[in-house]
């Protein structure tokens, strides 16, 4: 027998689950000449905020609160899903942070470009991804690119767009 949760109990489990992930922080991969975010690009996350579905499967993000970002990403059926963080560092780095079926510790990203509804992240010595673009359409649908540089120098990867939608007991699956 299959227990319905409520819509506040995963919100709960999620965020404290992702707060636990934080505590595990590895440094993050860094390149050199690269442009860095800047203290005050937090706060300009708050159009990644929301619940997004599409064909892909499902994204939700929580806003900007005391340097961080918590979001979930799960596809169709539930069988992958993946914990999401984006914290602003000391230095003022954003970090996208990955564990994809909530593995520990974390796969860090580094922000490389910040710019209104676009965001880049960086990690050249992960295998895939390497690159993470996240950037919101004038239609307010959401689209990312995740792609990595394959041996040959050419690139490889997928976009995924998803559609606002809302957070209820009505859109679980």
């Amino acid at each position: 027998m299959h227990r319905r949760l409520s819509v506040h109990q995963v919100v709960w489990t999620v965020f404290s689950t992702l707060l636990i992930l934080g505590a595990a922080t590895p440094a993050g991969a860094e390149s050199q000449n690269r442009e860095t975010a800047s203290a005050s690009d937090i706060a300009r996350l708050g159009w990644l905020a929301g619940c997004w579905q599409g064909e892909s499967g499902e994204e939700c993000w929580l806003p900007p609160d005391s340097g961080r970002m918590v979001g979930l990403n799960r596809a169709p059926g539930g069988g992958m899903y993946e914990f999401l963080r984006i914290e602003q560092e000391e230095d003022g780095r954003l970090v996208y942070h990955a564990s994809p079926r909530g593995r520990c510790p974390a796969t860090p990203f580094t922000a490389t470009h910040v710019a209104e509804r676009r965001i880049r992240f960086e990690n050249p010595t992960h295998d895939f991804p390497q690159q993470l673009e996240y950037w919101l359409d004038e239609s307010d649908n959401l689209h990312a690119r995740v792609t990595a540089t394959a041996e040959d120098g050419s690139e490889e990867g997928f976009v995924v767009t998803w559609q606002r939608s809302s957070w209820t007991s009505s859109s679980s699956r």
